[in-house]
């Protein structure tokens, strides 16, 4: 997540995808990174299948509203939900 606010998308993205071939879990927080980030790098099928994945795996998950209670800046939260929003993601 760190490298998504610092505008390394690609960075992002290799970070979460070496996460998961790890063995790590696939949280609703990591999908609304990848969302996120493929939706800035322009990778709009990507980005709008990832957004369908996360909403039939998570349908009540609201990541606007708890980004907005966990991040200290405000447009940090506003940043991730704004390319998730792009993305085709609706809360």
């Amino acid at each position: 997540s760190a490298r998504f606010h610092q505008g390394d998308d690609i960075g992002s993205i290799a970070a979460m995808e070496e996460s998961v071939e790890r063995g790590g879990p696939i949280s609703p927080f990591m999908l609304s990174y990848l969302i996120a980030a493929n939706h800035r790098l322009g990778r709009n099928e990507e980005a709008l299948a990832l957004a369908r994945r996360y909403k039939e795996s998570w349908p009540d998950h609201r990541m606007d509203l708890l980004v907005g209670h966990l991040f200290a800046d405000p447009a940090h939260a506003a940043e991730l939900v704004e390319a998730m929003r792009g993305a085709g993601w609706s809360g």
